[in-house]
């Protein structure tokens, strides 16, 4: 009897220190009010060019920008998912034969509007639409020859690759460390809609990966 009281004991202290690590780590499914969440952004944007250049590498373009997003709740479980990020545009050409690149990159300030399901309460996913603007209407450029040096220089952006639109997901998980503070992190893909080809018969469009990294704070 001894040994099984002492089993017992053993099992409420294990489900004991699993409830403690659930409510004092793990964030609550519904935000009562406003959330607040400043983010840094590793971003990659893949170029999809059509038709494809034959003997011409496309290569993707990262960065480490950031951002601040908010959430909202409208219903149980559903919260209001947008805000704006800072987020790399571009594309590197390399002409396989000749070994000549061209590098052409930009910014576009991305604002997702989307909703954001919480149903378990340290994991949640997104689902939305995104609007990005440029944030300069000129763009860095440069052209790398084997055995010159690196000609930079900035060239105007085309009408067309001032502004993007598509869709996005995101995966994202938070762990609490004050009642009203958590640290996230959130992964998205982003599927690029719009042609900013300036080229007539030809097609480009990006599509985006995200990791994000933050702070989450309710109001």
């Amino acid at each position: 009897m001894r040994q099984l009281n002492q089993t017992q004991m053993g099992n409420k202290s294990t489900f004991f220190f699993a409830f403690v690590f659930i409510f004092f780590f793990v964030t609550p499914s519904t935000s009562p009010g406003l959330t607040l969440k400043p983010a840094l952004n590793w971003g990659f944007c893949a170029p999809q060019i059509s038709p494809e250049n034959r003997g011409v590498d496309v290569s993707k373009q990262t960065a480490l920008l950031g951002g601040l997003l908010f959430e909202l709740p409208l219903f149980p479980f559903v919260n209001l998912d947008s805000g704006a990020l800072l987020h790399p545009y571009g594309q590197s050409l390399k002409d396989t034969s000749t070994q000549v690149t061209s590098e052409t990159k930009w910014k576009q300030l991305l604002i997702p509007v989307g909703l954001r399901l919480r149903l378990i309460p340290f994991f949640n996913l997104g689902l939305g639409g995104y609007y990005g603007v440029a944030t300069s209407s000129q763009a860095d450029q440069s052209v790398s020859v084997p055995g010159l040096a690196t000609a930079t220089s900035e060239v105007a952006l085309a009408s067309e690759q001032k502004s993007d639109y598509g869709l996005y997901s995101s995966v994202s998980v938070e762990f609490s460390i004050f009642p009203s503070a958590a640290i996230f992190v959130d992964g998205r893909y982003l599927l690029g809609l719009k042609n900013q080809s300036a080229s007539e018969g030809s097609s480009l469009k990006f599509n985006h990966f995200q990791f994000l990294s933050g702070l989450s704070v309710e109001w």
